[in-house]
């Protein structure tokens, strides 16, 4: 059965072997083609002017000139079968193909050399029945290519492909939010849930000179613990008892071994140095009620705020967070709670930090 199979191969072979000889009988020079008239987007694509078809004097081969100066395979395409013959010659005379598995290390016969080196090798060792299918096949397909006139690989440079269908185009992703002072955009700015407090307590925590442990409330049914370094620059008496803004939805910190469930907002001049460091509470509208959300003049209070907040995300808001004009603002804009808008205690300047 599989020499029936070869033979009807073979056959197939002969006759667009014939039909080559046939397009190339008078071996004068033919006649250019500005496109090749088998391609199916001929009719949508005009190549240049320079650019044509022309055959071949020898072999038929359909050339994209001035790229291909030669036929790129003349031993394919020379009105024979010896090309075929020397392919399927371990094939055709009968040696039987190696069946033993191939040592480890080494590489299959047929492997990097190229179809040459593939009959070489399986003329010496013998061919399995699925490179002897593989080798077939690529010689139907190269006669096949010679009937056609298609492009091939080699000459002095590669001929051109036909040319494919353009791809839909994507939709337009839409626009992010513009991106501002530090990368913070309002998008970021709606995550932050910020809310007006007042510290009920303030305590010293053991062992610290520097942190207080408050108990805050903002409007919940319950106070927040918060650790705080306000310490060396708020006197106790000044922060208990005191309005303060509370970002409330970062993630649960844990300072000197005991957890702070929110953080309160202050302003920061270093503009003297690290030793000579002013930093004051940010300060509420002295009628604000407890429990006001922050939000942007202009605007409303957000319903987008997250449970936790990135912390990547918080880091960019109060990158932007700054004094302008005795104000806080994000971005310049001002920050205000439905009582008024938020301010930085006389004597801080202008674009001090705010966290």
């Amino acid at each position: 059965m599989c020499s029936m199979a070869i033979d009807g191969a073979l056959s197939k072979c002969d006759e667009m072997i014939a039909l080559l000889e046939s397009s190339v009988a008078d071996k004068t020079r033919l006649p250019k083609m500005n496109v090749d008239p088998d391609d199916p987007w001929a009719s949508t694509i005009q190549p240049p002017a320079v650019v044509y078809k022309e055959k071949c004097p020898k072999t038929g081969y359909l050339m994209t000139k001035p790229f291909e100066r030669n036929c790129p395979m003349p031993g394919a395409f020379q009105g024979d079968v010896s090309y075929l013959d020397g392919m399927l010659a371990p094939i055709t005379s009968g040696k039987k193909a190696s069946t033993s598995a191939p040592a480890k290390g080494d590489k299959p016969a047929g492997g990097a050399g190229g179809a040459p080196a593939a009959a070489a090798g399986a003329a010496e060792g013998g061919m399995s029945k699925s490179q002897a299918k593989k080798e077939a096949k690529l010689a139907a397909k190269a006669a096949n290519k010679a009937k056609s006139g298609g492009g091939g690989d080699g000459g002095d440079k590669p001929a051109q492909d036909a040319p494919k269908p353009a791809a839909a185009a994507k939709p337009a992703a839409p626009a992010a939010a513009p991106a501002t002072e530090g990368g913070a955009t309002v998008e970021m700015w709606e995550k932050a849930m910020m809310k007006v407090g007042v510290v009920k307590e303030a305590g010293f925590v053991e062992n610290s000179d520097k942190l207080y442990i408050c108990q805050v409330e903002v409007g919940e049914d319950k106070p927040r613990q918060v650790i705080t370094g306000l310490r060396k620059h708020v006197p106790q008496d000044q922060l208990q008892g005191a309005k303060v803004v509370v970002i409330l939805n970062l993630k649960v910190a844990k300072l000197a071994g005991i957890n702070s469930e929110a953080m309160i907002m202050a302003t920061e001049d270093a503009t003297q140095g690290e030793e000579n460091r002013i930093v004051k509470l940010l300060i509420p509208p002295a009628n604000a009620e407890i429990g006001e959300q922050v939000h942007l003049q202009g605007g409303a209070p957000s319903d987008k705020t997250t449970k936790t907040l990135k912390s990547s995300i918080w880091d960019n808001v109060k990158g932007a967070l700054r004094v302008k004009s005795g104000a806080a603002t994000f971005n310049s804009t001002p920050l205000v709670v439905a009582s008024g808008p938020l301010v930085a205690a006389a004597g801080i300047p202008e674009n001090a930090e705010i966290k």
